[in-house]
């Protein structure tokens, strides 16, 4: 795990490791074998798959930036350097003025178009971000220099294919993630029915916790298409 970014957030390893050790078949300090470990990779993809049949569609965060150019309002999800068009919203934006990062309002696309004046200049004071069809940012006011743009925005779940890949979930998917991982590996790890019965239970209050927690997006169908071709 790492220490340097304050996440405090599991690898995919680390995931499957902890769910190992909660059915028993991982003895504390004992590392898992190349054959548990590709049974825990397969084991946890299906698990997130099915949890997007029940309607979570897991997202994680990441980081970017994009300078605006004068007198222009709206930027592409190509202006993004690195990124493409699986955003499917925008967490929290900043946006640099001399050497302070101040933050922008974001506004939904909805907001953004009852705004009055949409061509006053200035500072950026707020985004908005438009999924379909061409994915983009809106600044209001439009620049009236350049800026840098900083945003944090919600991806569908990636990185899991990555064993150092943590796929930079909220906390409480991960740990929802561990436990629904062990009651599926009980199937081919059995212990006592009590253990499993416990295990069970944890699991599904933690998947009913990261439910009510999941946060808003744009719209489900917007989400479940992303998932479609995708997944």
């Amino acid at each position: 795990m790492a220490i340097t970014d304050f996440d405090y957030l599991a690898t995919r390893n680390e995931v499957i490791q902890r769910a190992f050790r909660i059915v028993g078949a991982l003895e504390p300090g004992e590392v898992l074998s190349a054959n548990m470990l590709a049974q825990g990779v397969d084991a946890l993809q299906q698990l997130v798959k099915s949890w997007s049949n029940k309607h979570l569609f897991l997202w994680s965060f990441d980081k970017s930036s994009f300078a605006t150019v004068s007198t222009q309002l709206l930027y592409t999800i190509t202006d993004l350097s690195g990124e493409d068009d699986a955003i499917i919203g925008l967490d929290k934006a900043w946006v640099v003025d001399s050497t302070q990062d101040l933050p922008l309002e974001v506004i939904s696309y909805s907001r953004y178009q009852d705004i009055p004046d949409k061509a006053s200049t200035g500072r950026p004071l707020a985004i908005a971000y438009k999924p379909t069809p061409n994915p983009s940012f809106y600044l209001w006011p439009v620049p009236d220099a350049v800026y840098t743009i900083k945003t944090l925005s919600i991806y569908p779940l990636k990185d899991f294919d990555d064993a150092s890949g943590s796929g930079d979930l909220p906390a409480e998917f991960q740990k929802a993630l561990t436990y629904g991982l062990a009651e599926d590996l009980f199937d081919e790890y059995p212990g006592p029915m009590n253990e499993r019965t416990y295990i069970a239970g944890k699991a599904q209050e933690l998947f009913r916790q990261a439910k009510n927690a999941d946060m808003p997006v744009e719209t489900n169908d917007i989400v479940e298409g992303f998932y479609r071709g995708r997944y």
